[in-house]
């Protein structure tokens, strides 16, 4: 369970898309706190199902709380499109 301030944690999701050929990726985020922002560098890892990874950096998980995450896979101009959002729970520091 990842907690605020983590860092170096790979964040996994499973599209079942084929991104063999696709050119760039971004995850679209609603924070714990309602407002939006947007993670780049996502990185395609080479698997039948389509998984689209990205690691956790800086202050990317600034709060605790649940945080809804959208990749956004993009192919070319017109071929772009979000996948199915998933959820993830982020911690207090001090949680026993």
């Amino acid at each position: 369970m990842p907690r605020v301030g983590d860092t170096g944690i790979n964040i996994d999701v499973i599209t079942n898309v084929d991104i063999t050929t696709i050119n760039g990726i971004r995850f679209d985020i609603l924070q714990p706190d309602m407002t939006t922002t947007s993670w780049y560098s996502g990185a395609a890892v080479s698997s039948g199902n389509g998984r689209v990874r990205y690691t956790l950096s800086g202050s990317d998980i600034g709060m605790a709380g649940q945080y809804v995450i959208s990749p956004f896979l993009d192919y070319s101009l017109t071929k772009r499109f979000h996948t199915p959002a998933v959820r993830l729970q982020v911690h207090p520091i001090f949680q026993p």
